[in-house]
């Protein structure tokens, strides 16, 4: 609340008056909807244009900061008034119609921190399309709004809302006899504000989402009296039963029929003919037999052994039933959109019809207990959706959803003998109970059994099921399924071992594969495709293989990995993904090699915060073909990390925007591929790696970068190279020869050493001028790939070189098991003895 700025004298006055003033209010009035207005015949209120208004001068707006502003502006508009109650400043018959100019939000009129007296008269506001209030008061104290046109408000952007009246933090103001209409948000909202006077207005069609016209948010001690809304509701929300029992609502209609508000009551029958129902601290009331045409149609706030049986809700597109802090409570055989419990126990809801909502049952902030079952359900994205809440029980229900159920960081939930169909059950958290229902069974989707498991070892998933769900599982295999049309084909929390492999998992599936805080993941040999957001979601979870698996024309990601640790991805095709081929995001060690990415519309490869990894001997061809990400992404791959350092080896890979010149026709182009932000690729290929597509075996040679041609060493160096590649990541060793080129022999120098780099001291070999070394790569299947040095270098004992020691580009790689790579930090962009060439 504001303090009055006035003397000592005149604000004992002014309190007086309020009190007075508002003895009046009946804080447990109750209004069964009797009014004298005229319900027949109401002025239906349209969208209004500009051309309708009569002045076509408009005024830019006006922005007024404090009571001196205010004075200021008065005189500079020449506005009457100077601000006390019995001469309050006067702003009428001015036309706004372009409400686009700061301070944020965009308003006609905006005042903030003021209290002196002031009217705004017969003014009109017209929106258009920039986002904008018509009139934002903030802070304010002692005001009139009174019979303004307000229409159009648009919400665009984040500094905008869209509302036609908006007051915030404020009091003692009037707003009556006012036009609201077709503003995109509320007509009129009330946040933190006490003693508004809300009567005579009317308030039509705003708000096409929630269809909320009059919305008070924590805000007693205020009237709402004889307003006339269309297609709008009354909403009053607060966390307090006090917030609710302190408002004045009497004489109010919709739609035509009276608005019943009541508080205080007990053991009755609510009448028939009326248009909403909001029920404040009220028991053992029944509501029966009737039929509703208007949004947000029955409320029960702090409310206990209510009766809404046999009731029609015709009016899809908004909040049917609401129930706030109220308990048990029966809904039964209804036929309408959706309900919504918040921080409401032990309910009932049992044999209704629901249709056609967004979400069928919304369970959230602690509703417990509730009872729901036999009914059928039919919405667009979750049947029933539960969400921090414990215990609940759904049982016997029939469902058509995106989403069946729904459950986020709940506990406790049972889910028996329902039939889904499309949604399945979809479950999200951060800690294992949040995945643990205290009972599930006997339910099936698309008239398969929905699988699962809790703490089970060492087993496999029976073929023909429709979704399964792991959690707390060791050992798990899930092969040759077929999962489709569900909200997650396969979800797997906090387990350890699970191969999933040869099935195909799609078909406006969610997300096909869903894995959370689980270590040792391998998927193979899939086929992954048409999931309406991610092939592939893994989130906190470590030792991930996926290979050999076809991930394409997903929604968004073909696989996206976050807060994850030692995640290799091989000899997978990717392709026509609507975002990005494969997303990292704050994800460490690992490999992308030997994959085919093909015409993604993002990039074929986004690492964001990721580091330690090898990107190597993939085919990346189109990707990044959509005009949004362009000039942004203006590569085939995206390096995004907070330094400047280098944190990924990109090696080795074919991209279809970088391919000539190739002057010596040694399969690379002679210039690095230079990726968005701050890497790039040395040693782009000329061609694609055709035979590098799935399924194949194969073994990437090793590529020697010291000594490589051209050095004098003498005395003990350090010979390096680049890891050689296994696409079925079998375990590597290496031999390292040496030889004159002038001599067939080879002397070796180390065997069956797994690391990148060998110490050796080059004062055993005769001095000469034609030496080359020769790396060997062996995988323990058998296949051997090698490098030898570019050019010859020479050894000259006793000599003092400047290039006795690896180069500084490359830090040494070290492959350690098949299931994990440990790279240091490449430092630079010149790589001495690596082939000549301006990278």
């Amino acid at each position: 609340m504001i303090k009055i700025n006035r003397s000592k004298h005149l604000s004992s006055i002014y309190v007086i008056l309020i009190l007075i003033s508002y003895s009046s209010f009946s804080l447990t009035n109750n209004s069964r909807g009797e009014s004298s207005a005229h319900w027949e015949n109401l002025p239906l209120v349209t969208k209004i244009s500009k051309q309708e208004v009569v002045n076509d001068i408009g005024h830019s707006p006006i922005n007024i900061e404090g009571n001196a502003d205010f004075h200021s502006k008065a005189l500079e508009e020449g506005w009457t008034g100077d601000g006390t109650e019995g001469n309050p400043y006067i702003i009428s018959n001015l036309v706004f119609d372009d409400i686009t100019k700061p301070p944020y939000p965009y308003s006609g009129i905006r005042i903030s921190h003021c209290n002196v007296s002031f009217k705004i008269i017969n003014c009109t506001f017209i929106g258009s399309e920039a986002g904008q209030n018509g009139i934002f008061l903030d802070k304010v104290a002692n005001g009139e709004i009174n019979n303004n046109l307000i229409s159009n408000m648009s919400r665009v952007g984040p500094y905008s809302e869209g509302i036609g009246i908006y007051l915030h933090d404020s009091q003692n103001i009037s707003i009556c006899v006012n036009r609201i209409s077709n503003n995109e948000y509320y007509g009129i909202y009330l946040g933190n504000s006490e003693y508004i006077t809300v009567t005579g207005n009317n308030i039509a069609n705003n708000d096409e989402r929630t269809k909320e016209g009059i919305k008070l948010v924590h805000s007693p001690y205020n009237r709402i009296n004889d307003n006339i809304l269309i297609n709008n509701s009354l909403e009053i929300t607060g966390n307090k039963l006090e917030t609710y029992k302190q408002v004045e609502v009497i004489n109010n209609s919709l739609n035509g029929k009276p608005i019943y508000f009541m508080q205080d009551t007990s053991s009755e029958t609510i009448p028939n003919g009326i248009s909403q129902v909001i029920l404040v601290n009220c028991n053992s009331l029944n509501l029966t037999n009737q039929e509703f045409d208007t949004p947000n149609s029955i409320s029960l706030i702090f409310s206990y052994n209510i009766i809404i049986s046999n009731n029609t809700v015709n009016y899809p597109s908004s909040k049917n039933i609401i129930l706030i802090s109220s308990w048990n409570n029966s809904l039964i055989k209804n036929s309408f959109s959706n309900c919504f419990f918040t921080n409401s126990s032990e309910n009932l809801v049992s044999e209704n019809t629901f249709f056609s909502g967004e979400i069928s049952i919304a369970i959230s902030d602690e509703s417990n207990m509730n009872f729901i079952s036999n009914n059928f359900i039919n919405s667009s994205t979750s049947g029933i959706k539960i969400d921090h809440s414990t215990n609940n029980k759904i049982l016997q229900n029939y469902i058509t959803s995106n989403f069946g159920v729904q459950l986020s960081y709940s506990t406790g939930t049972s889910i028996l003998d329902n039939t889904l169909i499309k949604g399945g059950i979809n479950i999200e958290g951060s800690r294992p109970e949040h995945y643990i229902l205290s009972e599930i069974k006997n339910n099936t989707v698309n008239g398969k059994p929905i699988l699962y498991w809790l703490e089970k070892t060492g087993q496999i998933v029976p073929t023909g099921v429709g979704q399964i769900i792991l959690v707390n599982c060791n050992d798990i295999k899930i092969i040759n399924q077929d999962l489709f049309n569900v909200s997650r084909g396969i979800l797997t929390a906090f387990s350890t071992n699970i191969v999933i492999s040869g099935s195909n998992i799609g078909n406006d599936n969610w997300i096909g594969i869903y894995i959370y805080g689980s270590q040792n993941c391998d998927i193979s040999h899939n086929v992954i495709l048409n999931n309406t957001q991610h092939g592939i979601l893994i989130l906190g979870s470590e030792n991930i293989t996926i290979h050999n698996n076809n991930i394409s024309y997903n929604y968004l990601e073909g696989i996206l990995i976050e807060n994850s640790n030692q995640v290799n991805i091989s000899s997978n095709f990717i392709s026509y993904n609507e975002n990005l081929g494969i997303y990292f995001y704050d994800v460490k060690n690992g490999l992308i090699f030997n994959n085919t990415l093909l015409i993604n519309k993002g990039a074929g490869v986004y690492l964001h915060n990721s580091r330690n990894f090898i990107i190597s001997w993939n085919t990346l061809f189109e990707n990044n073909r959509n005009p949004r990400h362009r000039p942004f992404w203006n590569t085939q791959a995206v390096e995004e990390i907070s330094s400047d350092s280098k944190e990924n080896i990109f090696v080795f890979n074919y991209w279809s925007d970088w391919i000539s010149p190739d002057i010596n026709n040694d399969g690379f182009i002679d210039n690095p591929y230079e990726l968005y932000l701050n890497n790039h690729d040395p040693y782009p290929l000329s061609k694609p790696v055709y035979e590098n597509l799935p399924y194949h075996h194969l073994l990437y040679s090793p590529k020697i970068l010291f000594p490589n041609g051209g050095e004098t060493i003498n005395g003990e160096v350090t010979i390096v190279w680049i890891a050689a590649v296994d696409s079925h990541m079998h375990q590597i060793t290496y031999d390292i020869f040496i030889s004159s080129s002038q001599d067939s022999n080879w002397l070796l120098l180390a065997a069956n050493i797994s690391f990148t780099a060998l110490v050796w001291n080059s004062s055993t070999i005769v001095s000469g001028s034609n030496y080359v070394i020769k790396v060997i790569a062996y995988c323990n299947q058998g296949l051997t790939s090698e490098d030898t040095s570019d050019a010859i270098f020479r050894i000259i004992n006793g000599y003092v070189s400047t290039t006795v020691k690896p180069p500084y580009g490359f830090s040494i790689i070290i492959i350690v098991t098949t299931l994990s790579v440990l790279i240091f930090k490449k430092r630079k962009r010149r790589i001495p003895g690596f082939r000549k060439k301006s990278i």
